[in-house]
């Protein structure tokens, strides 16, 4: 069963700990380091970690800016 949802990130200045808070209902955790965030995801089902990478959580930040302009034709 796969579930999607819009992921807010909230974080304060020298935190160590960001926690994210998805649509869905599904608690995530997220440590971030020099260059990444290091994504747990904890569900019922199973407990998945993603490490991804800080530039690519600006690009989807902007992607999904610019989709949310962009109407679908």
């Amino acid at each position: 069963m796969g579930q999607t949802g819009e992921v807010v990130v909230t974080t304060i200045a020298g935190a160590t700990t960001t926690t994210l808070a998805v649509i869905t209902g599904v608690p995530l955790r997220a440590t971030p380091n020099q260059f990444a965030l290091l994504v747990d995801v904890d569900t019922q089902e199973s407990v998945v970690e993603l490490l991804v990478l800080a530039s690519s959580v600006v690009k989807l930040a902007i992607y999904r800016r610019i989709a949310r302009r962009t109407p679908l034709q």
